[in-house]
């Protein structure tokens, strides 16, 4: 085979360079534009979409990395020199905000190179236009470029430079042209992964579930939060109402209970049912008057005699005192006293005096069953302790401020605290309760997590992860209280990000009220809260509310500019220097559990 005559046969028999508008090759007409600027942010890929498949072209990147110490020091001498100019300048307030913002572009620029440790590159793009007319050819290369416009590019037609153009769109690798040095522009490494148009990001982590389908090339998006390559598991959701922002959470819900994983959810706003119902999960309503499922502070658990040992009993004491002053408001020395003698008393009546005594023995051999704990309705209840209690006015307390309003505690536990879903709803309680509430919740499922890590073994730990919900955090954060013993709850849940990687489980933060979740300690509780969280995810949010995230540096300038953009049920998913925008998307079943409402009258689902 003649290969150099193959070769030869691609060349053209003829080109006319006679005109500056174009150059005709053979007998296509061939014109070149070159972009000139770009937005601060944009995905390369909309620029490809918005050519009409039907058009013939050819698109050439050049890319040049440049010596990064070099432009740092350059950058350096020239934020220097810009404020003396600053000061030096006529006091014309448009020549000095324009150089003020160029002075911030310097600086933002030096930042990238040294902290986040940036490359820099001189970028040209080219595009080619073919067509058998050249009216056509003119018309096509007109529309393109009002396209890319309103997308905030800009370019220049390669008149003159046609010839020039042609030759760099061939696969010669001539790269000196006087028109690639005319029109180099400056890209760092982030943004040179944006424009690059064949570069497609896959995230598919094995073990993971569905999060979302990218917007640019609707690809599955699955991650494992418990994949050892993030730096921990937990996920911070920001979203305004209507937002998709819950929607996206009992998806995720779901999708997880499917992947076997553990999941407890704080819920303020009762919205959570139809899930726990349709997925045999267990609904604590701690303000129902008609609960179905009940959970007795008095029942030893097996964590607990794991934590306290032989002490046990004298901790469960000290526990349910201190429920009943807080929630009774009890102040009084001598009916605190009474109150302590009286739970002792309710203990001993039960025969429970110390820690074997919780578990169940044999009545022939009078010895241990497995260590197995003694069933739930032997253990005492709110309306036994009454009757150890001699203080008429305490009983009324106790009655009024517990029996009759949160009978959720008043009869023998039959919720499964190892049940893969366990949601507490903490709605219609008054927020000083709900916090008391709330802590108690998180201290016993980090204490249950602990002990149940500890007894299946290191070697299965992975295979038993767990999540923790926080939804509408803002009301633990803003509301914290420093004075208030152990109820200091923003504390509480900033450490609980910190550490509960050693449970191997995760805590997920979800709120709207941006503004609030900052309140506390200016904004120091939260923004650790966040930069304790690998995975950042927002739906729309209120412009102020993005602007806030900005401020309090937790939304760079491109995030910003993707969050501002979406749409109800996208989100932009930010994790290890990934932003990816995500479309959310129910299947048919999981749109029948989220979406399907509860009959009032007998809690039902229709």
């Amino acid at each position: 085979m003649n290969i150099s005559n193959n070769i030869s046969n691609i060349y053209p028999s003829s080109i006319d360079n006679t005109n500056f508008r174009y150059i005709k090759i053979d007998n296509i007409y061939s014109s070149s534009i070159l972009i000139t600027n770009f937005p601060r942010f944009i995905s390369f890929l909309q620029i490809i979409d918005s050519i009409p498949k039907k058009y013939l072209y050819d698109m050439s990147i050049y890319i040049k990395k440049q010596d990064s110490m070099k432009i740092l020091k350059e950058l350096t001498y020239y934020i220097s020199s810009s404020s003396s100019e600053i000061k030096t300048i006529n006091k014309n307030q448009i020549d000095i905000d324009i150089l003020g913002q160029v002075k911030e572009d310097a600086k933002k620029l030096r930042k990238e190179i040294q902290i986040n440790e940036q490359e820099i590159f001189f970028v040209n793009i080219l595009i080619t236009f073919f067509n058998s007319d050249k009216k056509m050819l003119f018309n096509i290369i007109k529309e393109f470029q009002s396209i890319i416009y309103s997308k905030g590019l800009t370019s220049n037609i390669a008149n003159f430079r046609h010839l020039d153009s042609y030759i760099l769109n061939l696969p010669l690798n001539r790269n000196k042209e006087k028109i690639l040095e005319l029109n180099e522009r400056t890209f760092t490494t982030n943004s040179l992964s944006n424009i690059f148009p064949f570069y497609t990001r896959t995230i598919f982590d094995k073990e993971g579930v569905i999060f979302g389908f990218t917007q640019d090339e609707n690809k599955i998006c699955n991650i494992d939060i418990f994949d050892n390559k993030y730096i921990n598991s937990n996920m911070c959701v920001f979203g305004s109402s209507g937002s998709g922002k819950s929607y996206f959470i009992k998806l995720l819900v779901i999708r997880l209970f499917l992947n076997g994983k553990k999941q407890y959810i704080i819920d303020p706003e009762g919205e959570y049912i139809n899930i726990a119902k349709k997925l045999n999960g267990n609904y604590l309503e701690i303000s129902s008057k008609t609960p179905m499922w009940y959970f007795n502070p008095f029942e030893i658990l097996e964590y607990e005699i794991d934590m306290y040992k032989e002490q046990v009993i004298n901790y469960k004491i000290e526990e349910i005192k201190e429920i009943l002053v807080y929630i009774c408001n009890i102040k009084n020395i001598n009916e605190i006293e009474e109150l302590k003698k009286a739970i002792k008393e309710v203990y001993r009546k039960f025969n429970i005096l110390n820690v074997e005594n919780v578990y169940k023995m044999s009545s022939k051999k009078r010895i241990y069953v497995d260590k197995k704990i003694i069933n739930s309705d032997l253990f005492p209840i709110f309306n036994d302790l009454l009757d150890c209690i001699s203080f008429k006015r305490l009983k009324i307390k106790i009655k009024e401020n517990i029996i009759d309003k949160y009978p959720t505690f008043t009869k023998s536990t039959n919720i499964n605290l190892n049940n893969n879903l366990i949601i507490f709803d903490t709605s219609n309680l008054n927020i000083k309760i709900e916090k008391f509430f709330v802590n108690k919740i998180i201290k016993s499922i980090v204490y249950n997590l602990k002990y149940n890590n500890k007894k299946i073994g290191s070697s299965l730990v992975n295979k038993n992860s767990s999540i923790i919900y926080i939804d509408e955090i803002w009301k633990y954060i803003k509301n914290s209280n420093t004075t208030e013993k152990n109820i200091n709850l923003g504390e509480k849940i900033f450490e609980l990000f910190k550490t509960i990687r050693k449970n191997n489980a995760s805590i997920v933060a979800i709120t709207q009220d941006i503004s609030d979740f900052f309140l506390l300690d200016n904004g120091n509780y939260s923004k650790s809260i966040i930069n304790n969280s690998s995975f950042k995810i927002y739906f729309k949010l209120n412009f102020s509310d993005s602007e806030f995230l900005q401020k309090y540096y937790i939304l760079e300038e491109n995030e910003l500019y993707k969050v501002n953009r979406l749409d109800k049920g996208q989100n932009l998913i930010c994790f290890k220097n990934i932003a990816l925008t995500l479309n959310v998307k129910a299947n048919a079943y999981e749109k029948e559990i989220i979406e399907e409402k509860i009959n009032e009258d007998n809690n039902s689902i229709e």
